[in-house]
């Protein structure tokens, strides 16, 4: 409460293991708590044991979940109240019209255009979802 430039941060959040929803109200709070000194970092997640327990394969369909999801977090920040319902093949919601969610910094600073992160995780340097930030990055 005392400082003004410390900035504080999630580290990983591995996306397709969380309904975007709920991921999106999250996020948004602790924005909002930490009046955009807020790092947000996400990844696809690569572990057998994720693919087990939270039921997406790691054959790339966990790729494509992130994608889709971080999409879906950005769909409910901009809808901020004026509802809608989303759904792929492993999540599906409907945000109310009454449920305002948004996060302090408008538009926020992003890695690119289409994601709502500050950074963005991978294992190795041929990484799909470092590619995927980085030709997004590129394209804003």
């Amino acid at each position: 409460m005392l400082t003004e430039r410390i900035k504080l941060g999630t580290g990983v959040t591995c996306i397709p293991n969380h309904n975007p929803a709920q991921l999106a109200y999250r996020i948004a709070q602790l924005d909002n708590m930490l009046r955009g000194r807020f790092l947000w970092g996400v990844g696809a997640g690569g572990f057998a044991g994720d693919a087990k327990l939270f039921e997406i394969p790691q054959d790339g369909t966990h790729r494509r979940v992130t994608q889709e999801s971080i999409d879906a977090v950005l769909e409910i920040w901009a809808a901020n109240g004026t509802g809608f319902s989303w759904q792929n093949d492993y999540f599906h919601f409907t945000i109310p019209d009454d449920a305002p969610v948004g996060r302090t910094r408008q538009p926020p600073e992003a890695v690119h255009a289409s994601a709502p992160a500050d950074g963005v995780a991978g294992v190795s340097k041929s990484s799909s979802t470092l590619r995927w930030a980085a030709s997004a990055a590129g394209s804003r």
